[in-house]
């Protein structure tokens, strides 16, 4: 299986999103997909579209099959060739009022409109591409794929670590809709639901919300209450990150790099794009302070703010 390598993980990491991240803003839904060139698109979406015939409808909320992935890995880097892609440098902007119907409750996931939100992804993913359907524009975007590679998708449950698998409070969390959609179009593109793997690190749940939204019962979860994030089985040494930091400014310890990336072919990265008490805002390069194994030990050196050194 190909992986991922840590020079490629911070390539595309570093971005804003990864190709066909849908990023999510309560009461409103913002989509946005890959890189950097202003081309917004306004729309307007019936509410009669359907998530997708591939869905397989036995949502669960219990946890999903154990991964299979192999426990180790070589020793010797293997280094990702990128991709190139011929659709050039393009934002993607979406925004649509009727996707959310949001009043303030705890329970916000449930004021989604999955059929509008399907449709979003669905319109920005066939425009960043130009293709005809959702199907081709993923097969556009991850051209190489094929069963057994893994894609990975990060999620935000940063403000679950004090719930439980079964219970989430009102705190922002990761919705279900446009992950369930993102999904769809993988699967409608010929994606195994095993190769999908859906992961949050540093001990955050997936609660059962989430896992019942997500209508595909052999899609793969990694965190507390699914399969455990690993951070120490690989033997690659790109599963290690290492900090250069300029002239004067403190050196910061090497931090181990979750396995689900490392040994993913494709990245999905799906942030939450919201306020942050310590960061002031959290945007798609913070997501992934989710998948290193010490994030608090790096926050002294991006926190303004006194009392947020060592955070988890």
């Amino acid at each position: 299986m190909a992986k991922l390598s840590r020079r490629h993980f911070l390539k595309i990491a570093g971005s804003a999103a990864s190709v066909g991240a849908a990023r999510v803003l309560l009461p409103g839904l913002l989509g946005g997909v890959a890189a950097c060139q202003p081309q917004a698109a306004t729309l307007a979406i019936p509410a009669s579209a359907t998530l997708a015939a591939t869905a397989t409808q036995a949502a669960t909320a219990s946890a999903t099959q154990a991964a299979t992935m192999t426990p180790g890995l070589p020793a010797t880097a293997t280094l990702a060739t990128p991709e190139r892609l011929a659709i050039g440098a393009r934002v993607m902007h979406l925004h649509s009022a009727s996707a959310t119907k949001w009043g303030g409750q705890v329970g916000y996931w449930e004021y989604v409109d999955q059929d509008v939100v399907t449709r979003m992804v669905e319109r920005g993913v066939t425009e960043l591409t130009d293709q005809a359907t959702a199907a081709d524009a993923w097969r556009t975007l991850i051209p190489a794929y094929q069963p057994g590679k893994g894609i990975a998708i990060k999620v935000n449950f940063n403000n679950t670590l004090g719930n439980d698998c079964g219970v989430a409070g009102g705190e922002i969390n990761a919705l279900p809709q446009p992950v369930a959609a993102v999904v769809a179009g993988l699967k409608a593109m010929g994606v195994d639901e095993g190769d999908i793997w859906i992961y949050d690190g540093v001990n955050r749940f997936i609660p059962a919300y989430f896992t019942a939204g997500v209508p595909f019962g052999g899609v793969q979860y990694f965190d507390k209450c699914h399969t455990p994030v690993d951070y120490f089985s690989s033997h690659d040494p790109t599963a290690l990150v290492n900090f250069n930091p300029p002239s004067g400014v403190p050196a910061l310890e090497a931090q181990r790099l979750a396995d689900v990336p490392v040994r993913a072919s494709y990245l999905i990265n799906m942030p939450i794009l919201k306020s942050h008490g310590c960061a002031s805002i959290t945007l798609g390069f913070k997501n992934h302070f989710g998948s290193i194994f010490n994030p608090g030990g790096i926050h002294s050196h991006v926190f303004p703010y006194p009392g947020c050194e060592g955070r988890v």
